[in-house]
């Protein structure tokens, strides 16, 4: 995130590693410095330590991105793109997460990891091969991440449940955008 925080976290230490060890995460590679990047109603311009959001409450999401510089669009910003994921909350048994389209996501040890990365020649948040897309959800756990990781805004998260109450799987896969 560029300059200040958009929003502060306030909690427990104990608290905050509960919901990074339940909730779960986006990991994203590789975004150019200056993109915008949403998540449910929230958007942010991008610094150059952005890596995606952590603490994700279970349930869907909508994210959205726009890079800088875009070729097929004159060098300014390319189009808005955006695609849901769901997230589940961790178990101890670790269940298997869906996380949308084209996406790995795995929650072995935790909530649903979901780990895209930015392809320059589509223009577009790729998912990755599985095993690779694994080694990154295990270091989002092992908090290799963490310095790049901004929390989810809690204080939003309330009126996206209540904007998204109808909303199940089924729906936004329908939703989904194709390819």
């Amino acid at each position: 995130m560029d300059g200040q925080a958009p929003y502060a976290v306030r909690l427990d230490p104990g608290v905050a590693q509960q919901l990074a060890d339940q909730g779960g995460a986006l990991l994203i590679l590789d975004l150019p410095e200056g993109s915008y990047f949403g998540i449910d109603h929230m958007a942010f311009h991008c610094g150059p330590r952005f890596r995606g959001i952590k603490m994700l409450p279970p349930g869907p999401h909508f994210v959205c991105y726009s890079v800088p510089g875009s070729q097929r669009h004159g060098g300014g910003m390319g189009p808005l793109t955006g695609f849901f994921v769901n997230i589940t909350a961790a178990t101890a048994a670790g269940a298997t997460g869906a996380a949308g389209s084209g996406s790995r996501s795995t929650t072995a040890g935790g909530g649903t990891v979901i780990v895209r990365r930015y392809d320059a020649t589509q223009e577009l948040l790729v998912g990755l091969p599985e095993e690779e897309a694994e080694r990154y959800a295990q270091g989002v756990r092992r908090y290799e991440f963490d310095w790049g990781l901004a929390p989810y805004n809690l204080n939003a998260w309330r009126q996206w449940r209540e904007l998204t109450s109808c909303l199940d799987a089924r729906i936004m896969e329908a939703l989904q955008p194709i390819g």
